[in-house]
């Protein structure tokens, strides 16, 4: 195998789905937009600020190499590590939606009430993130990552602790708390089989939960798989798990995007009632 052809075909991939992920988002933050802005509901907002940090994001790994030391500068690697650290943004705000669907379709409760949690869905998907951003910056944990700069190989450690270890955490929250929804919808159905009007808005809320934890999965177990094993062997990559990761990262929201209603939070009030 030629590794300068590896290397072409994995840059080939981040400018693909790294451009297609920035219209998608892209997309997504136009329907929310064109909404009265008193119209646009918690579940609204969220998906928006999803969208924004995976625009940002997705445009650092569309560069790619383009900002490594080779052609740009170490300035210019250490913005597009810091960018790519925030990341974990969006999957904050993943969990966040999590939680608002677990609330308001399990719980029952009413915008209102759920709209209170906005202050701390911030905290914890622009915050933490964003303090474990600026602490890698300012202790110089930043450099040369493969495809793009992120932590250093001299810092494995941190790529797991600081990146990979939160990332877990949230995935598997929104994979629980999607879980017990879609099972939660699955016996109001049973319960409430004589109400014709439940069966379609059961089916969005349903095929949106599913969704939005198989682009998680999708978007992370090579990325992880490639990463520990880079953790283990500094010295080696396997090029199908580096080409995978390169490929599905900035896809993440486009299977986000295909289910994207903006009329979902009316299913919801459909379900609560």
């Amino acid at each position: 195998r030629n590794p300068l052809l590896l290397v072409e075909s994995m840059m080939s991939c981040l400018k693909v789905s790294g451009g297609l992920s920035m219209m998608a988002s892209g997309y997504i933050i136009y329907l929310v937009s064109i909404l009265p802005k008193k119209k646009q509901t918690l579940y609204q907002r969220i998906m928006r600020w999803l969208s924004c940090c995976d625009v940002i994001t997705s445009f650092a790994f569309f560069l790619g190499r383009w900002a490594t030391p080779q052609y740009g500068s170490e300035l210019s690697c250490e913005i597009q590590a810091f960018i790519i650290q925030l990341n974990l943004c969006v999957v904050g705000w993943n969990a966040c939606l999590s939680t608002n669907y677990l609330l308001r379709i399990v719980f029952a409760w009413r915008s209102g009430k759920a709209d209170k949690l906005m202050k701390y869905y911030y905290i914890v998907s622009w915050g933490i993130p964003l303090m474990f951003a600026v602490g890698l910056w300012i202790s110089d944990f930043y450099g040369d990552a493969g495809p793009w700069c992120w932590i250093s190989r001299d810092h494995a450690w941190a790529r797991l602790a600081l990146f990979y270890v939160p990332l877990w955490c949230m995935i598997l929250y929104s994979t629980a708390v999607m879980s017990l929804i879609v099972h939660h919808v699955r016996e109001m159905d049973r319960k409430f089989a004589d109400c014709e009007y439940r069966e379609a808005s059961s089916f969005k809320v349903t095929r949106q939960s599913i969704a939005y934890v198989v682009a998680l999965l999708v978007t992370w177990l090579a990325a992880s798989a490639n990463r520990l094993y880079q953790a283990i062997d500094n010295e080696s990559d396997v090029f199908a798990l580096a080409w995978a990761m390169s490929f599905f990262i900035p896809l993440q929201v486009c299977v986000c995007v295909c289910v994207y209603d903006n009329n979902l939070p009316t299913e919801l009030i459909k379900l609560t009632s």
